[in-house]
């Protein structure tokens, strides 16, 4: 693919005040713009290398900046065009002036995404790299880090090509049959292709589909419900946990009536906290609101936290609870150790949930809280996920699609089907996979994807 004939121009840094801004150019005018702004200090710009020196207005010759400027030639650049990168302080007066110049100068403002689309149309990335990309930049822990950028280097546009090489063999010996009978020496061996779809190629596809549900979990957080009676220290909790005051705290029964929800990281999984509304019987129409809406969630959350008050003995409306949350998982936070009760002890049915004294007043076995929620989740299980296949939402869809057509495909090899039947089912399952990869992608389908990016990347 050849480069595009403009050039364009962004900041690629976020607004606001910072130590330093980048205004970037790509295309075949990007090093003769940054002639006319830039001034070296001794002799000129060089090649994949800084160098110092001013932004002039061309116009006045008035200094706008002390800068350093990085020219990075085609194709051995971010977008394989000539891209130079123009360094200076990050107030956004300096940033948007510069910016100003170099499209005054021939550049024009670049589209969102539009680097890294020249980047995929040029040759130098494939679609699953680019969309990478930004999950690399809106990831929020390490762990989506670590998978956004494996991605990055190509892993998913590897593991799809060879399931994709593997469905062309197939296609070919199936229209080498069908074109030239008299030439081939044998028809398709159908049990052994039925055997490749099903015990082969199928298999990746299908856990493929699995570790994005999973992994999409992990990353918008496991969802965690803190639920109790009123007054036993659940708002507290919640403060705690999120270092922040997100609720309110009284001593007054009722005060929580609505969800209140943050988002934690512990041992670098993210949480998705929700503090209720505590759990009694009452003729308060708001607060019976609010009590079905912790009932809602306790329903749909993935780990509850059970808060009980040491200070007093465990009580039916505790029991209570229990019943209607016992088959989820559960970690009781036993609060208000500073004045535990000596009547205070877990049912005999309790105790093979873990059990943490708290204080959430003072804080005080809060991080074993903590610990003992990231033990539960088995934070450790992302490591399994480490070498595996994670697509994000788009290419799970073609995924799923692709699936579809491979078990059609086995159904009309299994049942004797023409083989053009089972050619375009196969053929179909490719298209699907050519879609993930970006391959012969339509500039519309393209939009769709590159309108997500921020503008400069």
């Amino acid at each position: 693919m050849s480069v595009a004939a403009d050039t364009i121009a962004a900041v690629a840094t976020p607004g606001g005040r910072g130590a330093v801004g980048i205004v970037k150019l790509s295309g075949p005018e990007a090093i003769a713009i940054a002639k006319q702004i830039f001034q070296p200090t001794t002799g000129q710009f060089g090649n994949w290398r800084l160098s110092h020196g001013q932004i002039i207005d061309p116009d006045t010759r008035a200094v706008i900046d002390e800068a350093l400027l990085a020219v990075m030639r085609a194709p051995r650049s971010y977008t394989r065009e000539d891209v130079v990168e123009i360094q200076t302080h990050g107030g956004m007066g300096v940033i948007d002036t510069i910016l100003h110049l170099v499209l005054r100068a021939g550049a024009r403002p670049a589209e969102p995404g539009e680097f890294t689309r020249r980047a995929f149309l040029n040759g130098r990335i494939d679609l699953t790299q680019a969309e990478a990309v930004i999950d690399l930049i809106n990831s929020q822990s390490r762990t989506e880090v670590r998978l956004s950028a494996r991605n990055v280097t190509g892993h998913i546009r590897d593991r799809l090509t060879a399931v994709r090489d593997d469905l062309i063999d197939l296609v070919a010996a199936f229209e080498a049959s069908i074109d030239f009978p008299d030439d081939v020496d044998e028809a398709p061996d159908r049990i052994r292709i039925k055997n490749d779809l099903k015990q082969r190629i199928r298999p990746v596809l299908e856990t493929a589909i699995e570790n994005h549900q999973q992994y999409r979990r992990i990353a918008q957080g496991i969802r965690i419900a803190i639920i109790g009676k009123p007054n036993v220290g659940k708002s507290s909790l919640m403060n705690q946990l999120a270092q922040k005051d997100k609720s309110i705290v009284t001593p007054h029964c009722g005060t929580t009536r609505d969800i209140v929800e943050d988002q934690i990281f512990i041992a670098d999984v993210a949480f998705a906290l929700a503090d209720t509304a505590g759990i009694r019987h009452t003729d308060d129409e708001i607060e019976k609101i609010g009590i079905q809406r912790t009932l809602d969630k306790m329903d749909t959350c993935d780990v509850i936290v059970l808060v009980l008050d040491q200070s007093r003995p465990v009580s039916d409306e505790d029991k209570w609870i229990y019943q209607r949350i016992r088959d989820k998982m559960i970690v009781i936070a036993a609060n208000k150790n500073d004045r535990r009760c000596s009547r205070f002890t877990l049912p005999e049915t309790w105790r093979h949930h873990p059990a943490i004294s708290i204080c959430a007043r003072s804080g005080q076995h809060v991080d074993r809280l903590k610990q003992q929620l990231a033990d539960l989740v088995d934070a450790d299980r992302l490591s399994d996920l480490k070498d595996q296949l994670i697509p994000n939402i788009r290419q799970t869809q073609h995924l799923k699609r692709a699936l579809a057509h491979i078990d059609q495909a086995v159904t009309a090899v299994g049942d004797g089907f023409d083989d053009e039947c089972v050619v375009l089912d196969l053929k179909d399952a490719i298209t699907e996979i050519n879609l993930i990869l970006g391959i012969a992608a339509q500039p519309d389908y393209l939009d769709t994807i590159f309108d997500r990016f921020c503008i400069g990347k």
